[in-house]
């Protein structure tokens, strides 16, 4: 060899040298580059390190003695989210898709009735609270279908419009359409005529009568026709009595059957088992008190209640009002040019008011009943006394000695 720049390798050199570059780059198969999220993470040398952090929620766990690293969340336990009742209450949590979608579509919503109007609300976020308010309050009833006041139990409120007036009543209740069936045996049919029950039906109302499907055909065949009605009755008849059996369909349209009200003006003690029934219903009155109790019926006394008993009437075609009967007993001032009384009749257990006149000289003794009162009373004074279960007579004198009636000194 000429060239002084070379050398002569042997066998053995070549072999030493393939063998110290093969130890050197053992294992040398890897990834040069690391995408993440968009970003290319590139290895700046050939020994470089890619270091791995844990985020929030995030754990990294290196064990050098396995080679392993474990990535795991920090807290894995989540409930379902529970909503908030009006802005009061609720939890964080999980939500299915299908409701972040939902919630996701929320842009605005309009024709929200607000506690004072009405308006648009616009979500501030994609999960925004939207509340509807269609009604702020609802009227309430302020007595239970016995007349019983329950006023304080449930506030009375007002719809936001086409509301009743508090004092709203209906008298004359219009009743739904009903239907009915009437059944015609063979045997009913006497002189080519036949009456049936069916509900509902009254001597005035307006009824329509159809044969049922399936008797349709022997209904034409027997000429049947319906010519009468009553209280709860049809009334058939034909040209020839049919060898079978046949149903009636009866619609009878309301405005036959009228609803009355019942008002219970002392739901304290006594109570009544409907708040509105048709004339000549079966109407329940039951007495909550544990005596005797006096009622009226439309301002008519009617026999006592018995303690905790019950009494019914028959409905009459108006609105009725049943009633505590308040007894009052008549008060009779025999001597006016002395004294006034404050009332001329008064409940047992009221207060009645006996006034002298302020321009006598008073009055010295004054009876109730005959029996003398104690002290007189001064000219402008006055002086009480509780009404009895009986009415009264009052008499009173101006001299220091009673005098009754007829009497002279």
């Amino acid at each position: 060899m000429t060239d002084p720049t070379k050398r002569f390798m042997t066998k053995a050199n070549f072999l030493t040298i393939v063998t110290a570059m093969k130890s050197k780059y053992t294992n040398k198969n890897a990834f040069g580059r690391v995408a993440a999220g968009g970003v290319n993470i590139d290895a700046e040398a050939e020994s470089d390190t890619l270091n791995i952090v844990g985020g929030t929620n995030v754990t990294v766990t290196p064990d050098a003695s396995t080679d392993t690293l474990t990535i795991a969340a920090t807290d894995t336990t989540y409930s379902a989210a529970v909503p908030s009742v009006s802005g009061v209450g609720g939890t964080d949590g999980l939500i299915t898709a299908a409701d972040q979608e939902k919630l996701n579509g929320i842009a605005a919503v309009n024709g929200i009735v607000k506690e004072n109007g009405s308006g648009t609300a616009s979500a501030a976020s994609a999960s925004d609270v939207v509340t509807l308010l269609g009604i702020t309050a609802v009227n309430r009833a302020t007595a239970d279908a016995s007349g019983n006041n329950i006023a304080n139990t449930y506030a009375t409120q007002s719809a936001l419009s086409g509301k009743a007036d508090a004092n709203h009543t209906h008298s004359g209740y219009q009743t739904q359409h009903t239907t009915a069936t009437a059944s015609l045996t063979t045997a009913g049919w006497s002189n080519d005529s036949q009456t049936v029950s069916a509900a509902g039906v009254t001597a005035s109302n307006t009824v329509i009568v159809a044969p049922a499907p399936a008797s349709a055909a022997a209904w034409a065949a027997a000429g049947i026709v319906c010519t009468a009605q009553g209280a709860g009755t049809l009334t058939f008849t034909c040209t020839t009595a049919p060898t079978d059996a046949l149903t009636a369909n009866v619609l009878v349209l309301g405005g036959g059957l009228m609803l009355y009200s019942i008002s219970n003006d002392s739901p304290s003690v006594m109570s009544v088992d409907k708040s509105y029934a048709a004339a000549g219903d079966t109407v329940t009155v039951t007495n909550l008190t544990s005596s005797a109790l006096p009622w009226t019926l439309n301002g008519v006394s009617q026999t006592d209640l018995t303690a905790n008993g019950t009494v019914t009437f028959t409905m009459p075609a108006s609105d009725v009002v049943v009633a505590e009967a308040i007894l009052l007993y008549s008060i009779t001032n025999i001597s006016p040019s002395l004294i006034t009384i404050n009332k001329a009749s008064a409940q047992a257990g009221e207060t009645v008011t006996v006034t002298a006149l302020e321009d006598e000289d008073g009055v010295a003794y004054w009876t109730i009943n005959d029996v003398e009162q104690s002290g007189g009373i001064d000219a402008g004074d006055s002086a009480t006394f509780t009404m009895p279960a009986s009415a009264v007579v009052v008499y009173a004198s101006d001299h220091p000695v009673v005098i009754g009636p007829g009497e002279s000194l």
